[in-house]
């Protein structure tokens, strides 16, 4: 089940499920997260969790909204979890509340190609249209040497 969050009473949880999910990177790139580091994202994006039957929290995505921009700033799934379509489920939940033309933006990792198939998967294209890598970068939604920014518009 999908829920909306608010309040950094979840900060503790973010952070365990940004942990577990942080082991597909290898061992010398893994870096731990605690609670502070999410509180202000809670408290500045709109956030949703998956909740398993048991109680038990699997992932959370967190986004930002600029009017028919949106930037997806974290999407993590705990280890667990992964590859069970709780992913995919979070991601569609968003797609679900855009309009036909909204664009979504992502900022991907280089060293984690299994992030980019994820997105790619899902209809994301690296960004290479003129217009809208100026409109990401007007949100300060650039490249980074070690990410690359992705796209998709929403059509219906």
């Amino acid at each position: 089940m999908i829920v909306e969050i608010t309040g950094a009473k979840y900060a503790d949880i973010f952070a365990s499920i940004y942990n577990s999910a942080n082991e597909l990177f290898a061992t010398a790139e893994q870096g731990a997260a605690s609670a502070d580091t999410f509180v202000s994202q809670i408290e500045k994006d709109i956030n949703f969790m998956d909740m398993q039957a048991n109680g038990d929290f699997s992932a959370f995505m967190s986004y930002h909204q600029y009017g028919h921009f949106f930037e997806l700033t974290s999407l993590y799934v705990k280890k667990e979890y992964q590859r069970s379509g709780i992913g995919s489920q979070l991601f569609s939940h968003l797609e679900a509340q855009l309009e036909n033309g909204d664009v979504i933006f992502v900022k991907v990792l280089k060293n984690a190609p299994w992030a980019q198939n994820f997105y790619v998967k899902h209809g994301f294209l690296p960004l290479n249209c003129q217009e809208l890598r100026e409109a990401a970068a007007a949100l300060n939604i650039v490249e980074k040497s070690y990410s690359t920014v992705f796209y998709k518009t929403i059509s219906y």
